[in-house]
């Protein structure tokens, strides 16, 4: 169980719960800061598909890996929904419907009726979605190889196991602990302003 946060307090210290001291995790939010300005530079807003012969956006090769990976994640006994594409990515509707548009335009992706549901419009990869999905693990992979190339193994094995442990772990704590932080945060204003 998750403790709330101190009631009405202007600035959070380190959870109730926490065994660690705020400058480690203060280090540690720095950490994830840079590196997710360093993931999400301009310069890498995009990936080469040599069997596409162009530059793919990262957002298209997101919904196609969420396409091919939605069934799994969510326990799908079909091809996943507009709704389950933004449920994956932790986009709203229309962003994620947005984005699939997109990536329909660019043949990448294709949308039609289920046949065991006529109701449910599902979301499928076309042969060039499963090229870009193909040479975008293999291109992920290769410079994920060249940025680690002087880590020892052991290292990047560790690595992957505690970043595994932590996607779990914030996926499953995370937005729990946001919305105690906007309610901490809209009774110290009288719920007037919201955290954005």
């Amino acid at each position: 169980m998750t403790a709330a946060p101190p009631a009405g307090s202007q600035s959070c210290g380190a959870h109730p719960n926490s065994p660690h001291s705020l400058e480690e995790l203060a280090r540690l939010d720095r950490a994830f800061l840079r590196l997710r300005r360093l993931i999400f530079r301009p310069d890498t807003q995009s990936i080469p598909i040599p069997s596409l012969g162009r530059t793919v956006d990262l957002a298209k090769v997101m919904a196609c890996v969420a396409i091919a990976e939605g069934p799994e994640i969510m326990g799908l006994a079909h091809a996943p929904t507009v709704k389950d594409i933004a449920t994956i990515l932790e986009l709203e509707h229309s962003t994620a419907s947005r984005m699939l548009t997109e990536a329909e335009v660019d043949g990448l992706v294709v949308r039609s009726t289920d046949p065991t549901d006529r109701r449910r419009t599902i979301v499928e990869l076309t042969d060039d979605g499963r090229a870009l999905l193909a040479d975008s693990q293999r291109i992920r992979t290769w410079a994920i190889g060249g940025v680690l190339s002087e880590w020892d193994p052991s290292e990047v094995e560790q690595l992957s196991t505690l970043l595994e442990k932590l996607v779990a772990t914030f996926n499953e704590r995370m937005p729990k602990l946001m919305e105690q932080a906007h309610g901490e945060f809209d009774e110290a204003h009288g719920g007037a302003h919201h955290i954005t």
